[in-house]
């Protein structure tokens, strides 16, 4: 019965190492999108400032003999 009990302790041990380091990566993540969340709609924020001062440029060709 002690051999038993022993198994699962050292299992439970080892699901709570396991899931430790989980939890490490997954707030890793979080951090790191977090972070580029706030690049990105700072690079935005940038690019329409700097759009908003200069005329808008046209995509579409001149049209000629009009």
């Amino acid at each position: 019965m002690h051999d038993f009990a022993d198994d699962w302790a050292y299992g439970i041990k080892q699901l709570g190492k396991h899931t430790r380091n989980a939890v490490k990566m997954i707030n890793k993540i979080g951090e790191t999108f977090d972070r580029l969340d706030l690049e990105l709609a700072e690079s935005m924020k940038a690019s329409k400032a700097s759009k908003g001062s200069k005329p808008a440029k046209s995509t579409m060709p001149a049209e000629k003999g009009r």
